[in-house]
């Protein structure tokens, strides 16, 4: 580049010169060569000290302009935006309540042929069912006169908890009385398959119900919730004692 620049002035000068040279014969500004000459000297720089400026430049500073190298741009440097990271919260689970209702009928509910005992329980808490229980007492001799139902009155979703006790065995259940906590758990024995004739309580401890809990799984639990005794036969006779409900729910 260095080269490239000093052939451009010499080029330039060279031109200037023999421009000059061409010039000297001739009236410029309004002074002859011969009067330029007349000092004495060679005619050369009294016609370069007398020639008017802007004829001289117009001569040859276009050359120069144009053969001088342009400066090279400096690059603007570009800021690289960091992208701020997006915050994902943690959705927020549900917390699981435990919830226990009970009712106790002043004096018992009386449980007879032909007339079906029936108690309501509302409940109005409200949220989705994760699970349930149902605990029973009830005072009856014998116990295979009784069918037991639930029903979810704001759903008609009816279940039946307990259907005519047997033994083990598959024998009528000639026992008294039941106390029972009845799970959804099909590892466990159905209620109603588990009498000891000769035990009082004749169903007792954890069992499982005659139909599983699922249609009220995932449904709001507040409801009025109806407990139906009928009782099949008219020799016997007894009294519903308590009965109460058991949930693990989300809150709505």
């Amino acid at each position: 580049m260095n080269k490239r620049r000093t052939l451009i002035i010499v080029f330039a000068f060279l031109s200037l010169l023999v421009i000059t040279m061409a010039l000297s014969g001739y009236p410029s500004g309004g002074v002859t060569s011969s009067q330029a000459r007349g000092d004495g000297g060679s005619g050369i720089f009294s016609l370069l000290a007398e020639t008017p400026l802007p004829d001289f430049l117009n001569a040859f500073l276009p050359l120069v302009m144009y053969s001088w190298p342009s400066p090279t741009p400096t690059p603007t440097a570009t800021a690289t935006l960091t992208p701020t990271p997006t915050f994902t919260p943690t959705p927020t689970q549900p917390s699981v309540e435990p919830f226990t209702q009970c009712s106790f009928p002043p004096g018992g509910t009386k449980i007879q042929y032909g007339i079906d005992a029936i108690d309501i329980m509302e409940i109005t808490n409200s949220g989705k069912i994760l699970t349930m229980e149902v605990l029973i007492n009830i005072s009856h001799t014998f116990v295979n006169d009784m069918v037991i139902t639930l029903e979810q009155k704001n759903t008609s979703k009816k279940i039946t908890l307990i259907d005519r006790p047997e033994t083990v065995g598959g024998f009528i259940c000639t026992g008294d009385d039941i106390n029972v906590t009845l799970l959804d758990d099909e590892s466990l024995i159905r209620a109603d398959r588990s009498c000891i004739s000769n035990a009082i309580p004749a169903i007792s401890g954890v069992k499982r119900s005659f139909m599983l809990y699922v249609p009220y799984i995932g449904e709001n639990l507040a409801s009025d919730w109806w407990l139906t005794i009928r009782d099949e036969q008219s020799a016997d006779d007894g009294w519903l004692n308590s009965w109460c409900l058991k949930f693990k729910y989300t809150e709505n």
